[in-house]
């Protein structure tokens, strides 16, 4: 079985081995947010396997401090000061909604996630598009570490958003792989791509003063 927390110590630990560059640049956040997700996703691995309780609640939570922490890095790499308004107004609105959903929902929400997801898809289009755009030198270990990072998200969540929207039918028919349900399956796959596109972007990134 796949577990993602194996992928997300990984990406811990380069993470770590990466302090002296990461350190003085953005980038440095990776480390705590990376050992919140890897004790979360650990925790509810240990709780539901031997406990048989429900940790739905435990993702109602790390899915939106999640998907507000890779729009910071979003914000922080593509520089669009004529973008921060949007970038206001739409922070405000997902945590209106995460708000509502966590008062009102228990369960595990997919509309927060699907939601999440479009919002996390269309910044890595728009990076992309921002630096082709631009002609920015694509040979900077910043840009490197961004195209890598936002790699990995681009295929992660459209992977994940796809399953997610077609939860319904997946149950109603029973599609399973490996005796595991195909929503449960994906991401778990999908995992291992988008932890690895961070570690390489870890691995690329340099100070600033350096790039």
């Amino acid at each position: 079985m796949i577990n993602a927390y194996y992928f997300e110590f990984l990406a811990l630990c380069i993470a770590i081995y990466s302090y002296a560059k990461l350190k003085n640049s953005f980038m440095i956040w990776f480390i705590p947010f990376l050992l919140f997700t890897f004790t979360c996703e650990l925790s509810s691995d240990i709780i539901y396997t031997k406990y048989g309780l429900a940790t739905d609640w435990i993702y109602n939570i790390l899915i939106p401090l999640t998907i507000g922490f890779y729009s910071y890095i979003f914000y922080c790499l593509i520089k669009k000061t004529e973008l921060i308004f949007i970038f206001k107004i739409g922070g405000i609105l997902f945590l209106f909604l995460n708000i509502y959903i966590l008062l009102n929902q228990s369960s595990f929400s997919i509309t927060l996630l699907l939601v999440g997801s479009i919002i996390l898809i269309i910044l890595s289009c728009y990076y992309f598009y921002s630096c082709l755009l631009n002609d920015i030198d694509l040979n900077s270990y910043e840009v490197k570490g961004g195209l890598w990072f936002a790699s990995g998200i681009l295929i992660f969540y459209s992977g994940i958003s796809i399953v997610f929207s077609l939860v319904n039918y997946i149950r109603e028919h029973h599609l399973n792989i490996a005796g595991m349900a195909l929503y449960n399956f994906v991401p778990r796959c999908l995992s291992s791509i988008l932890y690895a596109c961070i570690s390489i972007a870890l691995l690329k990134w340099k100070k600033p003063q350096e790039i």
